[in-house]
């Protein structure tokens, strides 16, 4: 009972601190502790299925911020026009007729760090810009003309905070 007990209140004072986006090393450090208990229950054959169902729990969850933490973008398309903060559609290659592209790029749980769109063309970098993530869902976008890079490859790059995190690629045709 005991521990049934200190699995909830840890798993609601947990629930508190994902809720207000402190995704900690301390959070991630709980969330571990806690599998390695229910994992030696489950290997000693006194797990319950209460403790089951919070192991699966706790090893999605801890899944969940290992993947967030390595800054992949939510989303991340080049697209020729935005509208209401969206792009209107998704390009995988242009003609040179469109003139302008913008590459928009959705982050999740990046608060206060600096992403960085980079864009190159040949290995040369031809436009850099920096944006200061505001919340944990945050929207950006960059416009670059296209019409001197007919026949070529252009690549952006998304930095957070200097480190690149992906990248995408556009043929211009």
């Amino acid at each position: 009972m005991k521990t049934l007990l200190t699995l909830t209140l840890l798993l609601f004072t947990m629930s508190a601190f994902a809720q207000q986006g402190i995704l900690t090393e301390a959070y991630k450090s709980e969330l571990q502790q806690n599998i390695d208990e229910i994992e030696a229950l489950k290997d000693g054959g006194l797990a319950t299925e209460r403790d089951l169902f919070m192991l699966d729990y706790y090893t999605k969850k801890l899944r969940g911020l290992r993947e967030e933490a390595v800054g992949a973008p939510h989303r991340a398309v080049f697209t020729t026009q935005i509208q209401n903060k969206e792009p209107i559609d998704n390009l995988q290659s242009v003609s040179v007729a469109a003139r302008q592209v913008s590459f928009f790029t959705e982050l999740r749980n990046l608060t206060g760090k600096v992403a960085t769109h980079r864009w190159s063309v040949g290995g040369i970098e031809i436009y850099k810009k920096d944006f200061s993530v505001g919340a944990n869902r945050w929207r950006v976008w960059s416009t670059k003309t296209i019409t001197p890079y007919s026949g070529k490859m252009v690549v952006v790059q998304i930095l957070v905070d200097g480190k690149v995190i992906t990248e995408e690629t556009l043929q211009v045709n």
